[in-house]
């Protein structure tokens, strides 16, 4: 039995009042950490070739609020799971759409931002009294400097 594990028994049997509350924290725990109850976080990073053939792929597992496992591999190594293999033919297959649709999205874009720009009215701000011409004094005033 873990550390934290006796502090939550401890922390249940010290007030009564306190009970419901310390054992849903429990459960919640227990399930958090509970492998076949909690959602499960997986990352894989292909990252670009460098000057050797095979690319280099990292892979991460953990739960959500802890740090995740880390593992390096190789692209080899991964293409031998059907799923990732699948996946990532059909990702190179329609890469070249998606980069045609983000050109599109971005030359509208550029066009929106230009239009928006040419419509901008400008308003010219009023002519204000220069401050260089004496003012008149009101004379019911008292002046401390």
């Amino acid at each position: 039995m873990t550390q934290t594990q006796n502090k939550l028994d401890d922390e249940l049997e010290d007030d009564d009042s306190e009970h419901s509350v310390s054992l849903t924290t429990h459960q919640n725990l227990e399930e958090k950490y509970n492998f076949d109850k909690t959602t499960i976080i997986l990352g894989i990073q292909i990252l670009p070739a460098t000057t050797e053939s095979n690319r280099q792929v990292l892979i991460t597992a953990g739960i959500k609020g802890e740090l995740p496992l880390t593992k390096s591999t190789t692209l080899n190594e991964i293409e031998h799971c059907t799923a990732l293999a699948e996946i990532l033919v059909q990702l190179k297959a329609i890469l070249p759409q998606m980069a045609d649709k983000a050109k599109q999205r971005e030359a509208q874009k550029q066009k929106l931002t230009a239009n928006q720009a040419g419509n901008v009215r400008r308003i010219n701000p009023p002519e204000l009294p220069s401050s260089t011409s004496p003012q008149p004094k009101p004379s019911n005033q008292l002046s401390l400097f």
